[in-house]
């Protein structure tokens, strides 16, 4: 870990002496961090991909409402507006997800579609690494319930 730490502060120290804005260290920061935490798990190779399939199905035994995609090598699911809140729950406090940090919730217009709007939660877990995508479409009439009890970051 030392070493780790110790390049993450070499690379900053050069950046800021050099004058680069914040917004700049930042993203070469996560540039860093992210080719670092590659080359400890590779998405792409056939044990993790076995893992998403096992907790994917795993996931749909606990929920058979659940539809289920894994993506670029992260999971997608589509559930109902009455199971959100259930399932959020189950995210956030199970053992197995530990899902804790909601990092986006947002909105998306399909005007051709019968349910029109999808609400998107994007999930972070801190202790798998990895994060997940919950889909609700919903339509103009039906009301969605908020997860601001589970996840403060809605509010």
């Amino acid at each position: 870990m030392g070493y780790f730490h110790s390049d993450v502060t070499k690379l900053f120290k050069y950046l800021s002496l050099n004058g680069y804005p914040s917004g700049v260290l930042n993203k070469i920061l996560g540039n860093f961090l992210s080719e670092r935490m590659s080359k400890k798990i590779n998405c792409k190779s056939s044990n993790f991909s076995n893992l998403l399939i096992n907790y994917r199905d795993y996931l749909k035994k606990n929920f058979p409402h659940l539809i289920g995609y894994i993506i670029n090598g992260e999971l997608i699911f589509k559930t109902n507006t009455n199971k959100i809140l259930n399932f959020l729950t189950f995210l956030k406090n199970h053992t197995n997800s530990q899902y804790k940090i909601l990092s986006d919730i947002c909105a998306v217009d399909f005007p051709q579609k019968k349910n029109r709007f999808e609400v998107v939660y994007n999930l972070l877990s801190l202790t798998y690494n990895s994060r997940i995508t919950i889909l609700v479409p919903v339509d103009e009439a039906t009301p969605i319930n908020s997860c601001v009890d589970i996840y403060s970051a809605a509010g």
